[in-house]
């Protein structure tokens, strides 16, 4: 604690879990790391290595999952963001439980998309790709 402090650490930002939610232990972690702002994310975080797909049966993948059923749980949802859809499978509390895939028509609309919204100077390699969201559970 005290080497930190030694620090003079201004402003502490999580990257991970709901921790935003609980204030009382948000200003903990902010004294004992002896900074004056703290801050973090009050929704379910996502982190994750997800299947990059694409062309032209890529769609069915998502589609096709987004049918299927655990028992009386919806395991698939969709996300839709511009010119891309995420799918994951969710648990019985609407999280996501697992890695999912993206997908895309093509290989210069997913690079189009990862040069907006990742790294300009990204692009899409191999089958996977490293990616962080904050989950708003929806009700089925």
């Amino acid at each position: 604690m005290h080497q930190v402090r030694k620090k003079r650490i201004h402003c502490v930002e999580f990257r991970s879990c709901n921790l935003g939610k609980n204030v009382l232990s948000l200003n903990r972690f902010r004294q004992f790391l002896g900074a004056q702002l703290a801050g973090a994310p009050d929704l379910h975080t996502l982190f994750g290595v997800p299947g990059t797909l694409v062309g032209s049966n890529s769609g069915n993948a998502c589609a096709s999952s987004s049918r299927r059923k655990l028992g009386n749980v919806q395991i698939s949802a969709r996300v839709r963001a511009p010119e891309l859809v995420c799918c994951f499978q969710l648990n019985r509390l609407q999280k996501p439980e697992s890695k999912g895939h993206i997908i895309a028509d093509t290989a210069e609309t997913f690079d189009a998309w990862v040069k907006k919204y990742v790294m300009a100077t990204g692009s899409r390699s191999g089958h996977e790709m490293a990616m962080h969201a904050l989950w708003i559970a929806m009700s089925p």
